[in-house]
Order: structure tokens, then sequence, then C-alpha cells
């Protein structure tokens, strides 16, 4: 005798698989995520899984996904249906490269021979703040600065030293000017002196203030 055994096909979909089940991605970056499906016995059942989002981000029909322009960090971040059954994936956005350096305070004016703190801040291509450790330096005058602190010394000479301030992360790097103003008055200098006046002769004296750098 002989037995013949028929061949049946996957049943019913049991579980929805969606990969990776996390990613990392810069803001704007894309992944393209996938969705397997099986039956109760783990036979692979054909899906064709609709796509969403749920968080900053968008996808398409065929499950690529394109990050948003901020950073999050949203837990079950893609959703892929079929059939009634849902499978998650959670996508962290991060900032993208360092783009722009920003350095604070905008337009300092310290005084002659005092100090001024320095801050900078990184930022992406979108705006999103990036960790940065700045280098300092002077580039154009007006005084001096601790390379890892940020803390200003200004000169002993008044004036306007555009650029001056530099500050470098990772090969970027920002400027800014700073005004060096003088400082409280401490000595009057009367001119000329001594000099001699006729009686009831007129004379032009003159008055110059300076401060403790002169």
């Amino acid at each position: 005798s002989c037995d013949v055994h028929g061949i049946s096909g996957p049943g019913t979909l049991s579980t929805l698989t969606v990969s990776p089940r996390s990613q990392t991605l810069a803001v704007t970056g894309t992944q393209q995520f996938t969705a397997a499906g099986a039956d109760f016995s783990g036979v692979d059942v054909a899906i064709t899984p609709s796509w969403s989002v749920v968080g900053n981000g968008t996808i398409s029909s065929s499950g690529m996904f394109t990050a948003g322009t901020t950073p999050t960090a949203h837990a079950d971040t893609v959703v892929a249906t079929s059939a009634g059954l849902s499978s998650r994936a959670t996508v962290v956005i991060t900032a993208g490269p360092l783009a722009t350096i920003t350095i604070g305070p905008e337009l300092p004016s310290p005084i002659a021979g005092a100090t001024q703190q320095f801050t900078a801040v990184g930022t992406d291509a979108n705006g999103n703040v990036v960790a940065i450790t700045p280098v300092w330096s002077v580039g154009n005058g007006g005084g001096s600065i601790d390379a890892t602190t940020g803390v200003f010394t200004a000169g002993t000479t008044a004036g306007t030293f555009a650029n001056s301030i530099r500050v470098d992360a990772g090969g970027v790097v920002g400027n800014a000017t700073v005004s060096v103003t003088t400082g409280v008055l401490v000595s009057i200098t009367v001119t000329p002196n001594p000099t001699s006046v006729g009686i009831g002769a007129i004379h032009q004296f003159s008055a110059v203030g300076t401060d403790a750098n002169g």
C-alpha cells in the first residue's frame, strides 16, 4: 500500500516582528525597517504590513524611516500592522554633526585689565545643541584667554578687536569681537604745565583724564 501525505501551507498569522528592534540615528538620518510574520508553529506567513510612526519622523509604505530634525528618544517609534497584529521598534534620534559654534556674550566690553568669562555653544545644521570641548585662543589682540576655561583677561589698551576671540572644537571654528573699554578715572593732567601768562591775557588750558593704565 502507499500513503500519500498532503503538504499544507502556513497557518493564520500569529506573530509579527519588526527589525531592527531598536536603532539610533542622527537627525534626518534614514533606516530601512522590515516586518516578518509567522503562524503559531513558527512557519513564515507572507504579509504586506502597513507602517506608521509615533513621534519624530516619517516612514514610507515600504518601511523606510526618515528621522525628524529634533533629537528625541521615543519608545515604540515605528509601528508595523498586519491582520490586526502590531509590532514596534524604538528609534533614538541624536543631534547631527557639529556645524556651528556660537560665542557668548554677544557684545562683550570688559574694562582694560579686567576679566570676562566667555562661553561656547555648538549646534548642528538644524540648530540642535551638540556637546563640545572648546579650545580658546586670541587671534587679533585685545588681551589673553585661558585655553580651557574661556576666561579672557583684557589688555591695557582700549579698542575694538574684530574677531579676536577664537574657539575651536573638532575643526569647527567660532569667532567673536571684543571691545576693551577704559577703566575708572584715576588721574587728570593739565597742560601746559608750567606756563606764564601776562596780566589780563587769555590762555587756553586742557585737561586729560586717564585710567590706571594710562
